[in-house]
């Protein structure tokens, strides 16, 4: 099962090799493999309400970022796959303000970087 889903996840890159972003509001998080995915996102803490998959940074950003040059001393960087950011399903809005109005706490999944394991 793991390697069908590498399978998808390269099939994909190989379409648009420089992506850095996916957006797919309520969509699926397009995994590198099995282990190290999301478990279902808990609920938005403001209403309630399910969170949604709505965007994930792909491995391509943090190559462009060049942030294994900003590591200290010692350290490999970071080791990130992807990055998946779930919303709420509601856009609520911040307390006091009406629903869409200002900001909600979003969700961020990092899945580690399983290609260069």
């Amino acid at each position: 099962a793991g390697d069908k889903q590498l399978r998808r996840f390269r099939k994909c890159l190989r379409l648009a090799p420089h992506q850095v972003l996916r957006y797919k509001w309520g969509g699926d998080a397009l995994w590198q493999t099995q282990h190290g995915q999301a478990p279902r996102a808990p609920p938005c803490p403001r209403c309630n309400a399910p969170r949604y998959f709505e965007a994930q940074v792909m491995p391509a950003l943090f190559y462009h970022l060049q942030v294994e040059a900003h590591a200290p001393p010692g350290d490999a960087g970071i080791d990130c796959g992807v990055a998946a950011v779930f919303s709420c399903s509601q856009s609520c809005g911040m307390s006091g303000q009406p629903a869409g109005d200002g900001w909600s706490e979003e969700l961020i999944h990092v899945q580690r970087d399983s290609l260069h394991a």
